[in-house]
């Protein structure tokens, strides 16, 4: 009843092959994490870090390379509070988190265009409350202004900005609807 199959020399090879392929890329994968780890224990630059996050063989989420401040400090948090070394799959989930947080400080570091930086603002994954379409060019010269004090912003530092903003923008249409009604009735 069993049924013996017999394979030629260049079958076997093959898979051989292929699995030399899949431990070579598995070790490569193991190297990286051990690395990343290593760089986020010590006193390591952050463009190094970045340098071996965006590794084309680490199998590992698209980094903004720009930015390695934020995947610096963030990575570092994340693996202080776990108060063990990450896996790959949380450094993974962690890369797609920190994403939109990197896209923004892109957009402020290169002074970009602020068009996209407030499409960054809006991604879901930051949270960032209060975003009006009316004072998006107000809001993204403020944070480009904050910028300038600090390495990078996180949500916590964007958010009273924003609301600083809507709140001036405001408090001067409220003016300005005021002196028209005063207009208005002395006409």
């Amino acid at each position: 009843n069993d049924v013996i199959v017999a394979l030629n020399k260049e079958e076997i090879q093959n898979c051989v092959n292929t699995a030399n392929k899949a431990a070579q890329k598995h070790k490569i994968k193991h190297e990286v994490l051990s690395t990343v780890n290593s760089l986020l224990s010590d006193e390591a630059s952050p463009e190094e870090l970045v340098k071996t996050l965006a590794r084309n063989d680490a199998e590992l989420p698209e980094v903004v390379e720009d930015t390695p401040v934020v995947y610096y400090v963030e990575l570092r948090k994340l693996k202080d509070e776990k108060e063990e070394d990450l896996t790959h799959d949380e450094l993974s989930a962690a890369l797609r988190d920190f994403q939109p947080l990197a896209t923004v400080n892109h957009h402020l570091l290169t002074n970009g265009d602020s068009d996209e930086l407030w499409k960054a603002l809006q991604h879901e994954k930051l949270a960032v409350e209060n975003l009006q379409d009316e004072n998006a060019s107000v809001v993204c010269e403020a944070l480009k202004e904050a910028k300038l004090q600090h390495e990078y912003l996180t949500v916590a530092a964007m958010q009273p900005v924003i609301d600083r903003v809507n709140k001036d923008i405001k408090e001067e249409n409220d003016r300005i609807a005021a002196v028209d009604n005063f207009n208005a009735a002395l006409s």
